[in-house]
């Protein structure tokens, strides 16, 4: 299993490079208060993000067998389905995964920190029960699902955040238009 999340947590070395290359850019439109280029460029990133990472992830579920083979041995063959399982997870992860900036960005770091929390225990129960079930796969699934939740915990966060700040927006200038 380690081999295996070893493998497939190497595709999110592309969302850190992409993450040091635009919070910056980012940041410095959020002091602008450009609400719109951050949109932009959040979509921008993700989109390179996940296009960098898809072939290699394809790559990887196309010839897990013969990478574990060549990098560790024929012992490790039977990471090859674990590997696809936690490749896919990642995969859900890095499409979605830069809402965690987001919402950093928005300082909602009290919301990360619980929904990790949360997602650390679903994980914990989720791998009591699944290892028992299915060894490393059910590691590996348990892992994917986990993954999963998180980001689309974060998507959810993420658009209600957008929500909320261009409602309160809109009351701010219904406000202003009322004086």
């Amino acid at each position: 299993y380690a081999v295996a999340f070893a493998l497939s947590h190497f595709l999110v070395f592309f969302q850190n490079i992409f993450r040091m290359l635009f919070l910056p850019i980012i940041s410095s439109r959020y002091a602008q208060n450009d609400r719109e280029g951050i949109s932009f460029l959040f979509k921008k990133s993700q989109n390179w993000v996940f296009g960098a990472s898809l072939p290699l992830a394809l790559l990887f579920i196309r010839f897990s067998k013969e990478i574990l083979s060549l990098i560790y041995g024929k012992e490790y063959l039977l990471g090859a389905l674990p590997l696809t399982l936690l490749i896919l997870g990642f995969i859900i992860y890095l499409y979605f995964g830069l809402n965690y900036n987001f919402l950093t960005l928005h300082k909602k770091t009290k919301f990360i920190f619980k929904i990790n929390f949360l997602i650390s225990i679903v994980n914990i129960i989720l791998n009591i029960l699944f290892i028992q079930i299915w060894g490393i796969t059910g590691a590996a699934i348990s892992t994917s699902l986990s993954l999963i939740l998180q980001n689309l915990i974060f998507q959810i966060l993420e658009k209600l955040n957008i929500l909320i700040t261009q409602f309160m927006s809109l009351n701010m200038v219904m406000s202003q238009i009322l004086l």
